[in-house]
């Protein structure tokens, strides 16, 4: 685990809402990555900058003490949002200091 100062990006990819529980996120993120695997969601995604698999979340919005409804998006980074298949989303990660965990291994066992 690394920081890593990044000039922001975009990502296109599968999303799925869930929270910050970790019941919700553990369920939620198994269905993510296992839909993401089986629909073959990375040879949809239009104008790749390579073949990376990241997974982000954004547009946190707090429920209860402690608890958020986020989105999280498994995905790839692209040079463009042009052509997006309708099934895809996308997401932006602003120019900042990240913390970045490199993950080898079967999804999503492999961060579980």
């Amino acid at each position: 685990m690394t920081k890593q100062t990044n000039e922001g990006f975009t990502i296109i990819g599968l999303s799925i809402e869930t929270t910050t529980d970790s019941k919700t996120n553990f369920k939620d993120l198994m269905k993510l990555w296992t839909d993401f695997k089986s629909k073959n969601i990375v040879d949809l995604i239009p104008n790749k900058k390579d073949k990376n698999i990241i997974c982000i979340y954004d547009s946190y919005k707090e429920l209860d003490d402690g608890i958020y409804e986020v989105r999280a998006t498994v995905g790839c980074i692209v040079i463009t949002t042009n052509d997006i298949p309708n099934l895809l989303n996308e997401a932006h990660v602003n120019k900042a200091i990240y913390q970045k965990f490199n993950v080898t291994g079967d999804m999503p066992s492999a961060i579980v």
